[in-house]
């Protein structure tokens, strides 16, 4: 639906998220580690609009509850379950649309 059945565009889409976001979760510990709101915010900020262009709907909200607190490490490991299951059902996408 995001892309009007655009199958090449969400491909694109979807690669681009596996290389950008990948390592969100690393980053985003360092950020709260290091005590940098800001980082921290934008990374919240910038992973929710990512994951709800993608239609990526349980991850896109849990982000959109964990940006209204600051993570603490449950969320934080419940956040990098909820993305590497996404990156894991991206890749099986993409394999399987090469068949």
């Amino acid at each position: 639906k995001r892309v009007a059945g655009n199958g090449k565009l969400l491909e694109k889409i979807w690669r681009r998220f596996k290389a950008e976001h990948a390592k969100d979760i690393s980053k985003l510990r360092a950020a709260i580690d290091n005590n940098n709101h800001d980082d921290e915010r934008r990374l919240i900020h910038t992973l929710k609009g990512v994951t709800g262009n993608i239609g990526a709907e349980k991850l896109y909200q849990f982000i959109d509850k964990l940006g209204r607190n600051r993570p603490d490490e449950e969320a934080l490991q419940k956040l990098e379950t909820l993305l590497i299951k996404t990156l894991l059902e991206i890749e099986t996408h993409l394999e399987n649309s090469h068949r």
